[in-house]
């Protein structure tokens, strides 16, 4: 019997894939058979996670550039084309968290915000998007999104952010209306709160973290590794006829009612 959730033979793309819940969700790609496209900003970094994870007996590969450089990411597509034949699915992942309160908020900001989450990830979805279709196959290649708890549970201090992950959720539903057709699924996750190097700081503050364990239903952070098996899942042949859905991995936090 065929495992749907299989990814042999899969070429997949995912950004900011060096650490966090990026490189959770690489691990798990590969460990499903992907030949998963690792990327960040560090040569050393990418290099790095390639050599572990071929250290293991998966499949990987590295490409390095800035998510807000628009030359960069364009060249991305036709790298991986070019090394490795086809693309099957991409997670665009890659992001950046910069807390500022609207008063001291600048324009400047917001673009550089949006270039990273937003103007990056349709780069590359437009480009990912043309190879897929020229693929001779009913199902034809998968795009997720990561987008954020923020989205519907925001904070003070972060509405760049808050912003740029609602932008996401837009455009995943608008992109899996137009790509449905021909045979591309696109979807996203929100992740919730996870014990992470970007949480470092919040991680810290022994307030703020039982707080949050106080507002999830599952009563714990999530470990990066539980991210995991969602991604596959949307990158899957599991997911065939799953389309334009947005997918909270947040322990219940979103659906919960905090009443203290």
């Amino acid at each position: 019997m065929n495992n749907p959730f299989s990814l042999d033979g899969k070429v997949v793309l995912i950004t900011g894939s060096t650490r966090g819940l990026g490189w959770a969700s690489a691990q798990a790609a590969a460990e499903a058979g992907a030949t998963v496209i690792l990327h960040g900003r560090s040569e050393a970094a990418g290099k790095a996670r390639k050599q572990e994870l071929e250290a293991r007996g998966l499949k990987a590969d590295y490409l390095a550039f800035e998510m807000a450089d628009r030359d960069a990411v364009t060249a991305a597509i036709p790298t991986i084309i070019q090394r490795h034949g086809s693309i099957w699915g991409l997670v665009n992942n890659a992001g950046m968290l910069l807390h500022n309160t609207i008063w001291d908020e600048t324009a400047d900001t917001y673009e550089r915000i949006m270039a990273v989450h937003m103007v990056a990830p349709f780069l590359l979805t437009k480009a990912a998007a043309a190879e897929m279709r020229k693929v001779d196959a009913a199902d034809r290649g998968r795009i997720v999104n990561i987008s954020s708890i923020a989205f519907s549970s925001p904070r003070a201090g972060i509405c760049n952010y808050t912003s740029a992950k609602g932008a996401i959720v837009g455009f995943t539903r608008a992109a899996s209306a137009e790509l449905g057709s021909f045979g591309i699924r696109v979807n996203a996750i929100a992740p919730g709160y996870f014990v992470t190097e970007i949480n470092k700081e919040r991680l810290a503050d022994e307030s703020f973290a039982n707080k949050i364990k106080v507002r999830t239903p599952a009563a714990r952070w999530g470990d990066p590794s539980e991210l995991g098996g969602p991604t596959v899942f949307l990158l899957s042949n599991a997911s065939s006829y799953v389309n334009g859905q947005l997918l909270f991995v947040d322990g219940g936090m979103s659906h919960f009612l905090h009443s203290v």
